[in-house]
C-alpha cells in the first residue's frame, strides 16, 4: 500500500468537500430566489421544498467528504506507523546479542 495514493485521495475528497460547499452556499439560495420571483401559485412551495431538500443533501455530502478524507488521512498514518514499527524489529534481525 501506497501511502501517498491515500494522501492524494484525501487531497482530492477535501477538494470536492470545498466545492460541494461553494455550491451548498449558492443553488439553495438561488431555488429560493425562483420561488419567491414566482409569484405564488404551486411553483413557489415546489421550489421552495427543493431549496431545503437541495440545502439537506448538500450537507449531507459535506459530511461525507469529510468523513472520507478523514478516514483516509487516518489510514495513511496508520500504514506509516506500522512501516515504522516493522522497519525497526526487521533491523534487529540477525543482530547477535552479547
Amino acid at each position: 500500500m501506497r501511502t501517498a495514493g491515500l494522501r492524494s485521495g484525501a487531497s482530492q475528497a477535501a477538494a470536492l468537500q470545498r466545492e460541494c460547499e461553494s455550491l451548498a452556499g449558492q443553488v439553495p439560495g438561488a431555488l429560493a430566489g425562483m420561488a419567491g420571483a414566482a409569484g405564488g401559485g404551486t411553483l413557489t412551495p415546489a421550489l421552495e421544498r427543493m431549496a431545503e431538500t437541495g440545502l439537506k443533501r448538500f450537507l449531507d455530502a459535506l459530511a461525507l467528504y469529510q468523513h472520507v478524507a478523514e478516514g483516509l488521512c487516518q489510514t495513511a498514518q496508520q500504514y506509516d506507523q506500522t512501516e515504522a514499527a516493522l522497519a525497526q524489529r526487521a533491523s534487529g534481525i540477525g543482530r547477535v546479542v552479547p
